[in-house]
């Protein structure tokens, strides 16, 4: 891998870990899409899911809540775990700039839903729903490494505050991530150590970005760190959709 590639990545592993610290939501939402412009998608999923599930389990900690508030997500985050091994079965049988494209395509939709109202609010969403959600989720992180607009705007409808949304969704990531990970590498994602290095090495400016907006995030105020969520989902589904019409 050409050293210019090696310093561009650790970039957006920086800019990941920033967006990451501000939003709560995965690093695969900013990190995967700017990676497959450089990468194919199989790749920039490897090198993002190590420094995802370190990151995570960071911010769980960092935004704990009662075990209770647990119960919003749990069959959401049980289904999503289903839906992972079908993903990651689906991104090794199926075309990358598909699935990026389609991605894509869900992810400007729920974007614009959001912005419009069109998505109704709720409190307490039937648990079929839940279980549908996750499952869907979890198929997408696993085919295309991006989980997070779905979920995040899931949760955003259910009108939980700031600190529970963050608590909410790092607990889905956590499960989801590590799911990933165990099945991405039973997959031989990682044959030959070189890739798994650089994404160990990943972590580094990860949380180096995720240091910096733990400094920032307390002059945020919500309407902001709405508005800042729903603009991460757009750029990372433009992307998307570029990488998918152009490569």
């Amino acid at each position: 891998m050409q050293l210019s590639v090696i310093l561009i990545a650790l970039f957006v592993f920086l800019l990941a870990g920033v967006s990451k610290g501000i939003s709560g939501m995965g690093l695969p939402l900013v990190a995967t899409p700017i990676l497959t412009v450089m990468f194919d998608l199989p790749t920039a999923i490897a090198l993002t899911v190590p420094a995802t599930v370190a990151t995570d389990c960071f911010m769980l900690v960092k935004t704990f809540e009662k075990w209770s508030t647990l119960k919003k997500a749990a069959v959401l985050t049980l289904t999503g775990i289903g839906g992972m091994i079908i993903g990651s079965t689906i991104l090794v049988m199926t075309d990358s700039n598909l699935l990026a494209g389609l991605l894509g395509v869900v992810i400007i939709f729920f974007v614009i839903s959001s912005l419009t109202s069109f998505l109704p609010q709720f409190t307490k969403p039937p648990l079929w729903v839940d279980g549908a959600v996750g499952l869907v989720g979890g198929t997408l992180q696993g085919a295309a490494g991006a989980s997070g607009p779905l979920i995040s705007l899931y949760f955003l409808q259910m009108n939980v505050s700031r600190y529970q949304f963050l608590f909410l969704i790092n607990c889905y990531f956590v499960v989801i991530d590590i799911t990933q990970l165990i099945t991405i590498s039973s997959l031989g994602f990682y044959q030959g150590n070189t890739l798994f290095l650089y994404a160990l090495l990943a972590i580094v400016p990860s949380f180096l970005g995720l240091a910096l907006a733990m400094k920032i995030q307390k002059f945020i105020t919500d309407s902001v760190f709405k508005y800042s969520v729903l603009s991460l989902v757009g750029i990372s589904g433009v992307l998307l959709l570029y990488k998918a019409l152009f490569s």
